[in-house]
């Protein structure tokens, strides 16, 4: 359902962390936390939705593909938030176009030569304002999904993107996938959210756990 009051999709993220809630080591080692079962889990969250959105900061880290693979169903449209392009020519989200069609949402800080080359690669490059702090404006970027007929998307990361659309009170749905391992230092699934006081903080209208193999899985909506 899209949220018509602000011509925008219905947002849901999902991320997969450890016990001690960190989505990677200190490295930035993330692969796999979560087991087979919550990895199938999460390619059937992207079935669900219409796009897979993340931040470039993902693609730089881990290059993923962005795919349905596990489950049947619909290729979702790739979504890279990228204020001033900054994505690799050779990740994969660029170069496998016969699988899924992808979209760059970019700033005017992007040059105009380095539209042109993504651009020649087939992919969909488009430019929003800027927030306060020289990002991607995400209720900019949610409103030209719409214009794609996006009415679903699933934010799976990373850590800058989770927090950015949490603050900005812009998701309605959590997908937590947690392994049950500690990691200690590494980096944290949430960034902060500007509470100082407990009635400030995120609180869920339902919220179930769902065994998955040796996982659990968080589902709330907002």
């Amino acid at each position: 359902m899209k949220d018509h009051a602000h011509n925008q999709p219905v947002v849901t993220v999902h991320y997969a962390q450890s016990l001690d809630g960190q989505i990677a080591t200190c490295t930035g080692d993330s692969r796999w936390i979560s087991s087979p079962a919550t990895l199938t889990y999460a390619h059937a969250l992207r079935a669900e939705n219409q796009a897979v959105l993340v931040g470039v900061g993902t693609i730089i880290a881990d290059d993923p593909r962005l795919t349905l693979r596990l489950v049947r169903g619909e290729q979702p449209r790739r979504v890279v938030l990228d204020s001033a392009l900054r994505i690799p020519l050779g990740s994969m989200v660029l170069n496998d176009s016969a699988k899924a069609s992808t979209v760059l949402i970019t700033t005017p800080r992007a040059s105009a030569e380095r539209i042109v080359r993504l651009c020649a690669k087939g992919v969909d490059v488009v430019v929003v304002e800027e927030s306060d702090d020289g990002k991607v404006c995400l209720a900019s970027a949610l409103e030209c999904l719409s214009s794609f007929g996006i009415e679903r998307v699933l934010v799976e990361g990373g850590n800058q993107t989770i927090t950015s659309f949490l603050r900005a009170g812009l998701v309605s749905r959590l997908a937590i996938c947690i392994a049950p391992l500690l990691i200690g230092k590494g980096v944290g699934a949430v960034g902060d959210l500007g509470v100082v006081r407990l009635a400030q903080a995120i609180r869920f209208q339902t919220a179930q756990w769902i065994p998955a193999g040796p996982d659990l899985i968080f589902e709330g909506k907002l």
